[in-house]
């Protein structure tokens, strides 16, 4: 149990903080090494998004202008200049929890209802709603801001370079993870979602605590020095790409928030200046260790 709650997601700082008479659950394990150890000075280390939790209240949100439903479990509405999400899943009459952001997203403000309060040996502990969907729809604007993106991506990192492997579900990302999990000189980064960021004029991967299949979710970056695209196949083989279908398959990969005519436009840019300067292709394979050893002669001959 703890009083608050720091993490740091691609450099992306969260600061989570419950009132004085309650205490905050930990995340699911795979977030462990993403939190910050000890306590954070704020004004040596101020925290980008910043979470404040009011447990026993929901507010309404009948009467707010809904402008996009995720059709399972979660709403966004306008509120003047905020954002309202709205937590409910099917069968329920009332949401689990509504957040309230200001409109750069730095600011949260998180109602959780009674379902998300746990009274145990004179005890209150709140369950901690910042997981899927809340944490990586914060991220997702928060980056579009900062030149990043949030991707459907595996990623590796091989001597320092990173390469990251794009695809949707039943693309092969953990199968793929899996096949290089062989080799010892290769570093895993992630099986499922990796993050994008542009610094310092190059282009950096990073792990994030949304693992798949695999289970792999490391807190780790580095410099990003290829995409591969997967494509299952009866042969292992790799080519290159052009711009457009680059441009073509990546977007389908990335989290885009196609209902925001605000921020879609930012990561639509980050996506075209991503594919122009790191190189594309696309990667055929079938699941055998064997794709390991295309991969590693093949960047092996790339300068």
């Amino acid at each position: 149990m703890a009083n608050s709650l720091d993490l740091e997601i691609a450099g992306i700082r969260f600061s989570v903080e419950r009132g004085k008479c309650f205490f905050l659950q930990q995340p699911e394990p795979a977030y462990r090494s993403f939190l910050e150890e000890g306590d954070r000075d704020p004004a040596r280390m101020p925290a980008d998004i910043r979470i404040r939790l009011q447990p026993g209240h929901i507010p309404g949100i009948e009467k707010l202008d809904k402008f996009f439903d995720s059709g399972q479990s979660w709403s966004m509405f306008q509120d003047g200049t905020d954002r309202v999400i709205a937590l409910k899943p099917p069968g329920f009459d009332q949401p689990f929890w509504v957040a309230r952001m200001k409109p750069n997203f730095a600011e949260a403000t998180i109602y959780l209802s009674e379902r998300m309060v746990n009274r145990k040996n004179g005890r209150i502990v709140l369950s901690n709603p910042v997981s899927y969907p809340l944490d990586q729809i914060l991220l997702m604007y928060t980056l579009a801001r900062r030149r990043g993106a949030l991707l459907h991506a595996a990623g590796i990192e091989v001597d320092g370079k990173g390469y990251i492997f794009p695809g949707k579900s039943g693309a092969g990302k953990s199968t793929i993870t899996g096949q290089f999990a062989s080799k010892k000189k290769i570093g895993l980064i992630s099986d499922d979602r990796i993050v994008v960021r542009k610094m310092d004029g190059g282009f950096r991967a990073y792990g994030t605590p949304w693992p798949g299949e695999a289970g792999i979710a490391f807190n780790k970056d580095v410099a990003l020095s290829g995409i591969f695209f997967l494509h299952h196949g009866p042969a292992n083989r790799i080519k290159e790409i052009a711009l457009q279908e680059g441009l073509e398959r990546i977007l389908p990969v990335t989290s885009i928030p196609w209902y925001d005519r605000e921020i879609m436009p930012r990561i639509l840019a980050f996506c075209e200046d991503l594919i122009s300067h790191v190189p594309l292709y696309e990667l055929c394979f079938k699941p055998s260790v064997e794709v390991v050893d295309v991969f590693e002669q093949f960047i092996a001959a790339r300068p």
